[in-house]
């Protein structure tokens, strides 16, 4: 017998971690954070040596108080990819599981690395970097496989679980992307390879949404159709903001810039991190010359030589969810003069969750109000729809689907669909559930 707990990111969106167990050995996979409850919490004050405690009761982390006591059976935790609601709570919560190593790919590995050492905690475990297309044995009884797939930032892998007793799957999150800017397509071959699993956990966040995801080769496309447009960008301040983990569209920004004769100038702490951790995995290298500033008096003296000459600049900045303490927020309340005519481009969708919709129209409400062009949702998602979703059932052919990583509709949606198709049989989890097949 299998045991899945479904610990967090299942009727909600964030906060994702899962256990699997066979008979005494347990693996997990993900430990993240709950973004909005997150930014809420971090944003109110200055808060330093956060504690796992705090975290707990901010909702900010999963509730791993469910598996606590298999806490010593946990031989590995192991991140899927990079973004933080998948693996920004290993930091506060590893140190709990004393018998688990840390495996991950070597951008995520770099990337968890850097938040330690940024936030000052000291793991028990060494981070082992594993190659996006590898499999080991973790124990007798356990065998470990990392699928490559495409998201919205590199080395994202699906996990495969192989036991005595048969497969488990997770894939959370993921889109077939044929045309990717950074990396290779999926190849369909691989995955089909694990078929038939016992079960899948599968990002369904748009259960509802018909057709395909589209390729990060249309996102390139649309800052194209902005940027090269002389009647919108011609002597104006352009500022864009971006996700900082999403290199791929980081990486068209600066090969954009070039062809412009501007310099792209990252504004912001989390894009140090991120582009330092893509450097050091050999995931993509900045350009020389192009400068990264993360602290508030580099940002504030790069903003006045922007103004001076907005010509010569792309400002790349934080801020795309309208946090208060991000780069573009603070630009909005006086850190830097807009003038009537400069573009502002948020190539990002807003997160669910918390009151983001809000403060985003806001934001850009007051950017308008100074004359500012505002372009908004220049963007793709990483998340499969339901063309997507159809793909990677017949591949891998489970007979029981969990849908994750989703609201109730959406997941409800994404079950009708899965059992009239006759692909799977789709099962509602929800935090703090047990699974047994």
């Amino acid at each position: 017998m299998i045991e899945i707990y479904t610990i967090g990111g299942f009727l909600e969106i964030g906060r994702n971690m899962t256990l699997v167990r066979y008979k005494n050995e347990a693996v997990i996979i993900d430990m993240g954070l709950h973004m909005p409850n997150y930014i809420n919490f971090t944003e109110d004050e200055d808060i330093e040596n956060i504690d796992y405690r705090q975290l707990l009761n901010a909702g900010a982390i999963p509730d791993f108080r469910v598996v606590e006591d298999l806490a010593k059976e946990v031989k590995a935790i192991i991140p899927t990819h990079a973004h933080l609601d998948h693996l920004g709570a290993i930091p506060y919560l590893a140190n709990l599981f004393p018998n688990a190593k840390i495996i991950a790919t070597p951008f995520s590995g770099e990337v968890l690395n850097l938040i330690c050492k940024e936030e000052r905690i000291s793991l028990n475990s060494s981070i082992k970097a594993i190659k996006p297309k590898a499999s080991f044995n973790l124990s007798e009884n356990l065998r470990i496989n990392f699928v490559p797939i495409t998201h919205s930032t590199p080395q994202t892998v699906l996990v495969v679980i192989e036991t005595p007793e048969g497969k488990i799957g997770y894939a959370n999150d993921f889109k077939f992307d044929k045309s990717p800017v950074l990396g290779k397509k999926p190849d369909k071959r691989t995955i089909a390879r694990f078929a038939p699993l016992k079960l899948l956990i599968m990002d369904t966040l748009y259960g509802k949404t018909l057709g395909k995801t589209p390729s990060e080769n249309v996102a390139r496309n649309m800052l194209k159709d902005i940027l090269f447009d002389d009647s919108i960008t011609k002597n104006n301040a352009l500022i864009i903001t971006t996700f900082s983990s999403h290199i791929a569209r980081i990486k068209s920004i600066c090969d954009f810039a070039a062809r412009l004769k501007r310099k792209p100038v990252f504004l912001g702490r989390s894009f140090k991190k991120y582009l330092k951790a893509a450097a050091d995995s050999n995931v993509y290298q900045l350009p020389q010359g192009y400068p990264v500033f993360s602290f508030s008096k580099d940002v504030k003296r790069a903003l006045k030589n922007i103004r001076r000459n907005p010509e010569k600049y792309i400002a790349v900045v934080t801020g795309h969810q309208a946090e208060k303490k991000a780069v573009l927020s603070r630009m909005d309340e006086g850190l830097f003069n807009f003038n009537k005519g400069d573009v502002v481009i948020f190539s990002s969708s807003i997160i669910p969750g918390g009151d983001n919709k809000e403060r985003r129209e806001a934001l850009e409400n007051s950017l308008s109000q100074k004359g500012v062009r505002v372009f908004s949702d220049v963007h793709v998602s990483g998340h499969a729809s339901r063309e997507d979703h159809r793909l990677l059932l017949s591949l891998l052919k489970p007979k029981i689907v969990v849908p994750a990583h989703s609201d109730e509709e959406n997941a409800k949606a994404f079950m009708s669909f899965a059992e009239e198709e006759k692909l799977a049989k789709p099962i509602i989890a929800k935090e703090g559930d047990k699974i047994l097949v």
